[in-house]
């Protein structure tokens, strides 16, 4: 591997940084207007097989299972422990929006529930006017803490 580049194109095989084989490119080759290499490359091919490397993420994100373990570290409770509070605070969050309630954690932010009007849209393979149906959407408003807190 050079420098930090994320794919290495062998054999006309695709590999990613750390070892996994991506896929097989066939008739495949780098572009000039490509010189380099990885996510901000603008290679559509390397674009594709990077979204398809398992464990490959665009921007860096935090799933349910880390959270849990954050929880537990930092309370020092059991992992099971942890995943069923965090399961419980999310069940609670959840049975408030759909009773209609807004749910506001201070410092934090709300969670609310909105309403999206109904409204034409166009299908994209035809191109006819479809009806869409009004919705109640699931919504997050950032607390003034949490804003400070990211900027």
């Amino acid at each position: 591997m050079h420098g930090p580049c994320l794919l290495e194109w062998s054999d006309g095989w695709c590999y990613a940084a750390f070892g996994t084989r991506v896929g097989r490119l066939q008739n495949a080759k780098l572009e000039p207007s490509y010189p380099a290499c990885g996510p901000d490359s603008g290679n559509p091919l390397e674009l594709a097989a990077l979204r398809r490397a398992r464990g490959y993420r665009k921007e860096r994100e935090m799933n349910k299972r880390e959270l849990v373990e954050a929880v537990a570290a930092a309370t020092g409770l059991g992992r099971s422990a942890a995943g069923a509070a965090v399961e419980a605070v999310l069940e609670a969050v959840a049975a408030g929006l759909a009773a209609g309630e807004a749910v506001t954690v201070p410092g934090f932010g709300t969670f609310e529930v909105r309403e999206r009007a109904a409204r034409t849209g166009r299908n994209p393979r035809t191109g006819e006017a479809i009806e869409i149906a009004a919705a109640r959407v699931p919504a997050f408003r950032a607390g003034k803490g949490l804003r400070e807190r990211v900027n």
